[in-house]
């Protein structure tokens, strides 16, 4: 063992430490970079040589940087992410879809309907009163408005939410590209300072897509990552598998991933902000159809019983409402038959042709029907349009307990993260302590060997 060693082994240390403090310096100066996992340097000792029988240290070798990260704990992230977005914007879609049954105003679908059976008993009093008929053809004008307009509302929503899906679907393919190219560019590299940087970029994008599709990931040990959809890869390596839409006006979009023998349908796979407008869509969905049920019972309902009387100048009824012409659609169309919107007099409240004032046979016909439990479910009207609005104001509202715990969860996940890969200055401080002291040290190793090299050449002299 030399001088001339021990000056080797001195500017190995000096090496390690400025490296040591260059990976401190990066991450102090990324400490409040998104997605940013803590580096450390990694070190090993020197193969040593034999002088005389005895081995000698050669100094330290730089093996590497790797970074701070809990692969079990990242899958898990990405799985609570997708979720916490599916609950979010289910809420918030919702939230949307909720105001079209505002019951706090005197235009709340209840309100209106009570309102055209409180008019129809008041008509009681005199039924050859043309004001009193105006008044019921005009509560009749606002309750079908009212039906009308929220199911308009409601379809134009559900548009609103295909249309938003359409849109977060744009991306998806070139982000999963991009997550399989860093998978093998992560595959031919080392653990060094350029890897962890694809990692972290890497580990980035699936959150991201978790965020926008559900996507789950798997991260195995070598570095890869596998991205699915339910049980299907759609990442593996560095391949990717492509994704499809498929949308159609009025129908619920659809989104296919490329298979060797054609396509596998993954809609019902998808969370994120598709799943969650894809929830929306289906309890909006649901709330229009049972709406259109409202509208279908009660127009035909209702126009069976007042054909079956005889209007003002004794005449046999017709339709009080537009016949529906089918039971999807029926809310959209709900309205008041022309002929009886242009004439009051032609409200069939008779129950025999020329009937008097006294003859309220078919009106009381009319407002039994109000009792009858002719609506899915055995209910009436009332009961089932209080039925509807209060299950839309308790599923926001389950939903909206959910995403809230969800959020809990990722914060949760967040702070353990921050825990395992984030930055602490306090820690990073004490590194570059550590490490200026270690190069200190190394460069008095070589100050010391430079100075007897120097003596023993001028004794040689």
């Amino acid at each position: 063992m030399g001088l001339l060693d021990s000056l080797n082994t001195g500017r190995r240390g000096l090496a390690a430490a400025s490296a040591g403090i260059s990976v401190v310096s990066n991450n102090v100066a990324n400490a409040n970079t998104i997605g940013y996992s803590r580096r450390s340097l990694t070190t090993s000792t020197a193969d040593p040589v034999e002088q005389g029988g005895v081995l000698f240290g050669q100094g330290v070798d730089v093996t590497g940087i790797v970074r701070a990260h809990d692969r079990y704990l990242g899958m898990r992230i990405v799985d609570a992410v997708g979720m916490q977005a599916r609950s979010n914007t289910t809420e918030q879609s919702l939230r949307t879809t909720e105001s079209w049954f505002n019951e706090t105003s005197s235009t709340g679908l209840v309100e209106v309907y009570s309102a055209f059976y409180d008019t129809m008993t008041r008509l009681t009093q005199d039924p050859s009163d043309l004001s009193l008929r105006l008044s019921t053809e005009q509560a009749a004008e606002r309750m079908t408005t009212t039906v009308s307009r929220t199911a308009d509302g409601l379809t134009k929503t559900i548009d609103g939410y295909d249309q938003s899906f359409s849109s977060a679907f744009q991306g998806l393919n070139a982000t999963l590209d991009e997550i399989a190219k860093l998978n093998s560019e992560i595959g031919h590299r080392g653990d060094t300072t350029g890897n962890t940087d694809l990692l972290d970029r890497r580990d980035q994008l699936v959150r991201e897509l978790a965020t926008i599709s559900g996507a789950s990931v798997e991260l195995d040990p070598d570095g890869q990552a596998t991205v699915y959809y339910g049980g299907h890869a759609a990442v593996s390596g560095s391949e990717a598998r492509d994704l499809s839409i498929v949308s159609a006006i009025g129908a619920a979009p659809i989104v296919y991933l490329s298979a060797d023998a054609g396509v596998i349908d993954i809609t019902n796979d998808l969370g994120g902000q598709m799943g969650g407008l894809v929830d929306a869509r289906g309890y909006t969905s649901s709330y229009l159809n049972r709406l259109d049920d409202f509208a279908f019972t009660l127009a035909t309902s209702i126009n069976a019983i007042h054909a079956a009387g005889f209007d003002g100048y004794g005449a046999a009824g017709g339709n009080l409402f537009a016949p529906p012409a089918a039971l999807a659609g029926a809310a959209q169309s709900m309205s008041v038959d022309p002929l009886v919107a242009g004439d009051a007099n032609l409200i069939a409240l008779s129950g025999t042709a020329g009937g008097g004032v006294g003859d309220q046979l078919n009106l009381q016909n009319m407002l039994n029907f109000e009792t009858n439990t002719a609506y899915t479910g055995g209910l009436t009207g009332l009961q089932f349009l209080s039925s509807l609005t209060s299950d839309v104001g308790s599923d926001v509202s389950a939903i909206g307990a959910d995403a809230d715990a969800q959020d809990a969860l990722v914060e949760d996940f967040d702070a353990m993260r921050d825990s395992t890969s984030g930055v602490d200055s306090d820690e990073e401080a004490i590194r570059l302590v550590e490490y200026q002291a270690a190069y200190r040290a190394s460069a008095r190793v070589i100050s010391a060997a430079d100075e007897m090299l120097r003596i023993l050449t001028s004794l040689g002299a």
